[in-house]
């Protein structure tokens, strides 16, 4: 199935006076729609209507579950979701489509039907919405996912570093392959700690900033200091 076609294929929903309701759905997609978290609610014409979760980044973020009509404050957020998602379950996703009007994430391979489209609730709203998801992988896991970068690395295991500043580049290079399955290079492992204790410690740029308002700062509240910055 051609990426054009999989649009026709999905479970969709529509927006209702500035909330989520069930749409069209597709009868060879109608499980996608099921969740435990959906809710009912009847609307003034007395139809039942189904309500959509917000997706909460400190909660989901590390394990999100997208679903259909689901809420992301931006496409950043529903990106970064994505990719979790993607590397929690051993699949290489890519975004054919990104825009400021919609995303489209789809399998990286041409012949998996994999789909999600999200796009802005309302023209005025900043608020990003899953319209369209066909969750299904028709292809194998990979091995490799290339959202394991540096940075993202750096961003999940921020607090071990935190704690352990001499964490050596092997230990980090296991942790990856022992949690994830994954294997990383020992200088993409390096740069990870690089970017990880710049941000625990600060970089030296940043704090030598500082230096002149500390200046002012000892001159305000001890007039009679004589101090001297080279």
């Amino acid at each position: 199935m051609h990426r054009a076609q999989k649009e026709n294929s999905m479970v969709i929903a529509s927006p209702s006076n500035g909330r989520v309701a069930i749409g069209e759905v597709n009868d060879n997609y109608s499980d996608y729609a099921s969740s435990a978290k959906l809710c009912t609610d009847d609307d003034s014409n007395g139809l039942e209507r189904k309500w959509f979760p917000d997706f909460n980044e400190r909660r989901d973020m590390a394990n999100p579950d997208l679903e259909l009509g689901m809420n992301f404050s931006s496409f950043m957020q529903f990106k970064s979701a994505c990719k979790n998602w993607s590397i929690k379950n051993k699949r290489q996703i890519c975004f054919t489509t990104n825009d400021k009007t919609r995303c489209i994430c789809v399998c990286h391979s041409d012949k998996c039907t994999f789909q999600i489209y999200a796009s802005h609730m309302a023209q005025d709203d900043s608020s990003i919405q899953i319209e369209s998801i066909n969750p299904s992988h028709t292809c194998s896991k990979v091995c490799e996912n290339y959202h394991v970068t540096s940075d993202w690395i750096a961003q999940k295991y921020l607090e071990q570093f935190r704690a352990d500043p001499n964490w050596s580049v092997f230990g980090i290079v296991q942790r990856v392959k022992d949690d994830l399955s994954f294997e990383i290079s020992r200088m993409k492992a390096w740069r990870a700690k690089k970017k990880a204790m710049e941000e625990v410690n600060g970089d030296e740029e940043s704090h030598y900033r500082k230096l002149y308002s500390y200046f002012l700062e000892l001159q305000k509240t001890n007039p009679c200091t004589t101090i001297i910055i080279k």
